[in-house]
């Protein structure tokens, strides 16, 4: 009995480190169109290729930001637009998850910074 409940808790315990475990909930994840979910309730609703975000797609963070536009290899890549939960937002060209080249913010209050 005392090997199951040590079992059960070192099960628990290593479920609770996997931050970043996801799973496909529909469609195609392999190599389409699919929509997958983490553990801590964000989404990816879009393309894949080799089970990774590739081509155009749209993630939306639980905490209410999210990125509209183009993947590779499982990072933005090409032209796509965050949105922070406030409502500021990022639109231009993104290279391996960073802003890259000409973009555009424009500020919850509207402000523009090009």
């Amino acid at each position: 009995m005392l090997l199951l409940h040590s079992s059960i808790v070192l099960l628990y315990f290593l479920s609770s480190l996997c931050y970043g475990c996801a799973s496909c909930r529909g469609g195609d994840c392999k190599d389409g169109y699919g929509w997958w979910q983490w553990s801590n309730g964000d989404k990816y609703f879009g393309f894949f290729k080799r089970m990774r975000r590739h081509g155009l797609g749209a993630f939306y963070a639980e905490s209410g930001s999210r990125y509209e536009g183009a993947w590779l290899n499982d990072t933005k890549d090409g032209h796509g637009t965050w949105t922070w939960s406030d409502g500021t937002r990022y639109s231009g060209k993104w290279r391996r998850d960073l802003h890259h080249g000409h973009g555009m913010y424009i500020f919850s209050g509207g402000e523009i910074y090009e």
